[in-house]
């Protein structure tokens, strides 16, 4: 039985007016019948959610990088590569309100991001543990199913984008994302994120 403060909870699921309410039910929907899969039917595993939530993912960094690439490099931002990859992730891509993120400059150490977002993994993963229909901690939903995701297409936007770039100016372009699991959503209130130089 997992423990988890139920008001902490509640505020997040009235917090976004903002959002369109049958958007965020629509969401929540398809990340529960896609845990349940996982955690509940065993018609799936984690690896094998975790690849349809990359591809999905690259499939639209493939869809969007040359504007992407003229929106980041081609109207004279002096934006670090760290912030370009963060606003590509947090923003064009999940579409997160700004007013929901809180973004440090770590300096040569990268960025470090504190999230408020509507995250639907995390009130699906409410919802099936509340009615006990799946045992497993969302640290583990978030490491192993949500995590490779974002750090591939951290390093498709390495690799297409920033590689275009000068070589000298860019020193090493590449990036990773991680999550300090100990500041995680419901265990706090909120999700403490980086984005790094990789240091292989």
């Amino acid at each position: 039985m997992f423990l988890y403060n139920l008001i902490i909870i509640k505020e997040y699921m009235t917090a976004y007016k903002d959002i369109d309410e049958e958007y965020q039910k629509e969401a929540i929907k398809e990340k529960e019948l896609q845990l349940k899969k996982v955690y509940l039917l065993e018609e799936s595993t984690p690896e094998k959610l975790a690849q349809q939530i990359t591809e999905r993912r690259l499939n639209w960094f493939k869809e969007n990088k040359s504007s992407l690439y003229s929106k980041y490099f081609l109207n004279g931002n002096h934006m670090k590569l760290e912030e370009i990859a963060f606003r590509i992730i947090y923003f064009d891509y999940m579409n997160i309100k700004e007013n929901r993120i809180q973004l440090i400059d770590l300096n040569k150490s990268g960025l470090k991001i504190l999230c408020y977002n509507f995250c639907p993994y995390l009130l699906a993963w409410q919802n099936l543990t509340k009615e006990k229909q799946i045992n497993v901690d969302i640290r583990d939903i978030c490491k192993n199913i949500v995590e490779p995701g974002i750090n591939n297409l951290l390093e498709a936007i390495c690799k297409d984008i920033f590689a275009k770039q000068d070589s000298k100016k860019l020193n090493n372009p590449y990036l990773n994302f991680s999550r300090d699991y100990t500041q995680i959503r419901p265990y706090s209130n909120c999700c403490v994120e980086f984005i790094k130089p990789k240091t292989e």
